[in-house]
């Protein structure tokens, strides 16, 4: 015996409904299933992952002036030299050395020239030395605005707190 799907009210009274079965599906009683199209949910779309230079930009920074007049420079490992002005990378090497030299086209470190009046060492391994005194963080070497030869320590917050 079925049970009842549904009561209705009839002319007459009470009229009691069958259930239907999947296994009958001609049964006079049983309407057509209800075939709903879905279609599959569109697919987040996260934002790209921050670039390096981008996250850098997010820390508070730090420029500390680095003690002069003589610049001697060096470099262990891997580095990347950054146009300061356009955010380009200039050059990509390993171990640089030598005096840093400013002139009207540019800067030279050693024997390496750099076409731009201020660049941002990157070192690899995130230290350099400056006249023979180690560093954390980045190089930028420059003019600084009276012309003279300028070189910055250049820390994230975090990092400068942790030094001091």
């Amino acid at each position: 015996m079925r049970f009842p799907a549904a009561l209705l009210m009839g002319l007459g009274g009470l009229i009691l409904l069958p259930a239907c079965r999947e296994s009958e599906p001609d049964f006079p009683y049983c309407p057509a299933p209800e075939v709903a199209e879905v279609s599959p949910p569109e697919p987040r779309r996260l934002p790209p992952p921050p670039r390096v230079e981008e996250a850098r930009r997010k820390e508070p920074s730090v420029r500390v002036s680095l003690p002069g007049p003589v610049f001697s420079v060096r470099l262990s490992g891997p580095w990347t030299a950054v146009d300061e002005a356009s955010g380009r990378s200039l050059e990509r090497g390993r171990d640089l050395d030598g005096a840093f030299t400013l002139d009207k086209e540019g800067l030279s470190v050693g024997a390496t020239r750099f076409p731009a009046r201020r660049v941002r060492l990157v070192p690899g391994n995130g230290r350099f030395e400056m006249n023979k005194v180690a560093y954390a963080g980045e190089l930028l070497l420059g003019a600084g605005a009276d012309g003279a030869p300028l070189a910055l320590n250049l820390l994230g917050l975090e990092r400068y707190l942790a030094g001091v």
